[in-house]
């Protein structure tokens, strides 16, 4: 499976850099060699579990775990590393992101207060987001922002098509490996591969459904 998606990694990337003239110092840059199979591990959720209680008494079903795909030195690191320069750019665009906890409370603060009254504030979570990513609309979603906002972004001499392609074949080779045997995600995205946050971003602002939010 790991050649397969070097060969096919390696197939695109030569095919964009040939058509678009990019030279070989680029395409070496991009080139999957001796790769491995992103692996699963998983991060306990600390702050899940309830007050005064010893992490070490708690067995694996009571303990809430966030699956995380290392994708470090996998096939599609590379043309995902370089999907998400050209694409993280347009998180400027998605009205719904920030960028960090400062940039909230600036925006709080832009609000005038007499806006606020009788108004209450409320937290919401997403559930599963990773898994509920369309991967194809979300792509598409990309590639329509893109379009619009072409003049902003720094494409390094591609075409917004061959972004469309390095997006597929990153986005639907969503294998990994645990305990030594090979799966597929098959739903949505997981997380770990540098250019699906970006992705959720867009989801969340195009495809998201009520039925997630609680």
């Amino acid at each position: 499976m790991k050649a397969n998606i070097e060969r096919e990694c390696n197939f695109i990337i030569k095919g964009i850099v040939e058509k678009r003239g990019l030279g070989k110092r680029f395409l070496n840059l991009l080139l999957s060699h001796n790769t491995t199979l992103p692996t699963i591990y998983t991060l306990v959720k600390t702050h899940k579990i309830p007050p005064g209680v010893d992490i070490k008494t708690q067995t694996m079903e009571e303990l809430k775990v966030r699956p995380i795909v290392s994708c470090t030195g996998s096939p599609t690191e590379r043309l995902a590393a370089l999907a998400t320069r050209i694409i993280a750019p347009l998180l400027e665009f998605v009205p719904c992101h920030l960028r960090n906890i400062h940039e909230h409370l600036q925006k709080l603060k832009e609000i005038v207060p007499a806006n606020l009254r009788e108004l209450k504030f409320y937290s919401a979570d997403v559930s599963a987001l990773f898994t509920n990513v369309n991967v194809d609309r979300s792509i598409d979603y990309v590639m329509e922002l893109a379009g619009e906002h072409r003049n902003e972004i720094q494409t390094f001499g591609l075409k917004l098509v061959d972004v469309h392609r390095i997006l597929e074949v990153v986005l639907r080779n969503s294998f990994f490996t645990f305990n030594r045997r090979l799966y597929q995600q098959i739903y949505g995205v997981f997380m770990g591969c540098a250019v699906k946050p970006t992705m959720r971003h867009y989801h969340c602002l195009y495809d998201g459904e009520e039925e997630h939010i609680h």
